[in-house]
């Protein structure tokens, strides 16, 4: 059997920045953990065709574990939009890819936006700025009219799809301005609902596609007010309390603007009532139906109108998170085609990119896939469904 000569501290690096244990590796790769300490070592070493197995366990290039010394450059994020309640916790490996393939993904897009410079027209950043003096409801209504949308077409969109109809719009929207918007596929909404990476060009949002469509929607609005608070480096949820009730109170006031919330006619009712009490299931389902939200965001504005009773709010909102959590265990049949599943993935912005980097002879076939996860067969499909 051939050895494979690489150095040990490349089989650590591999290892560490995967986010994987010696003992889930070993138990991956079949082996004893003490075999695989010998290779980190460097008292014996694995084979070729071990390497290339560590290499996918890794989803690194086997070529990376030939490099003279570690690669540098890659940082974890520090914190994440999280379930209610739920504290920081340690990277998963799924999370930590997720992590490395939004930031390649950038790279590559970057890369491709300046070979076909004069070609891809349009925004290239989010083109928008604000500190945290700005008042949440001046910077939502600035927020709004730069994205071009108002209520009347945000009422349009379907509100009974559980959110789909219009978590497509607002990442449309967002992409517009020049921003990369992907979603992860296999970490748990308790350990990441969403994170954000800050950069003048191509900024990214990533959201978590196991969420709610509509927390998807609150999660896209609050990573893309992280951005315009312009974040150095990777763009953090928890920078500190202030900044996470910020970009919640901006999310919040965009979603449903007071003036619009307020002249409602169920809370005009309740306002000449004085009643702040006794808001029934169905007014909160129809409110975040008729705004495409999830009832949720519904009571967080009651509750900061002063609309709702401190009692009703908190046992409300404990009773919808638990619905939520329940619902998102439940497992549907089917699911989406390769192509949209492709898009859904990479986003718009990205898939436009690289097909017109494949069009242009920048990118091969082989190339594409790679990049949206998807075989040949599919690219006029997505051609097709992205406008190109």
């Amino acid at each position: 059997m051939v050895e494979a000569l690489v150095k040990p501290e490349l089989l650590v690096w591999g290892r560490d920045s995967a986010g994987f244990s010696i003992e889930l590796v070993a138990k991956k790769m079949q082996l004893k953990p003490e075999k695989l300490t010998s290779w980190e070592t460097g008292s014996s070493r694995p084979t070729f065709n071990q390497l290339l197995k560590l290499a996918q366990i890794y989803k690194r290039p086997v070529a990376v574990f030939y490099l003279p010394s570690p690669p540098k450059g890659f940082s974890l994020l520090q914190d994440f939009r999280k379930l209610p309640g739920e504290s920081s916790i340690a990277y998963t490996p799924e999370l930590t890819y997720e992590i490395r393939r939004a930031n390649f993904r950038r790279e590559t897009a970057v890369q491709l936006l300046e070979e076909l410079q004069g070609e891809m027209d349009g925004p290239t950043g989010p083109g928008i700025s604000t500190t945290m003096q700005e008042s949440t409801e001046s910077f939502a209504k600035r927020l709004r009219a730069y994205l071009g949308v108002g209520l009347a077409e945000q009422f349009a969109w379907k509100g009974n799809d559980g959110g789909y109809d219009a978590l497509s719009h607002w990442k449309e929207a967002v992409e517009s301005k020049g921003v990369l918007v992907f979603q992860a596929a296999n970490v748990d909404v308790k350990e990441m609902r969403g994170f954000s990476i800050y950069a003048q060009v191509l900024p990214v949002i990533v959201l978590n596609n196991k969420d709610a469509a509509v927390a998807r929607i609150f999660t896209l609005i609050h990573e893309f007010t992280h951005l315009a608070l312009g974040s150095a480096g990777i763009c953090n949820l928890n920078h500190s309390d202030k900044v996470e009730v910020y970009c919640n109170g901006v999310a919040g006031e965009f979603l449903i603007p007071k003036s619009s919330f307020l002249n409602e006619p169920e809370i005009i009712r309740k306002t000449q009532l004085a009643d702040v009490a006794d808001w029934s299931d169905s007014a909160i389902s129809a409110l975040s139906k008729k705004y495409s939200v999830s009832r949720q965001v519904v009571l967080r504005r009651l509750q900061t109108l002063s609309l709702i009773s401190s009692e009703e709010y908190g046992a409300k909102q404990t009773a919808f998170e638990q619905q939520a959590a329940a619902q998102l265990k439940i497992k549907t049949s089917g699911g989406p085609t390769p192509p949209v599943k492709a898009i859904s993935s990479a986003g718009s912005l990205f898939t436009r990119l690289v097909l017109a980097g494949y069009h242009r002879e920048k990118l091969t076939g082989s190339d594409v896939s790679e990049y949206l996860n998807v075989k040949v067969k599919h690219f006029a499909k997505i051609e097709e469904l992205v406008s190109l």
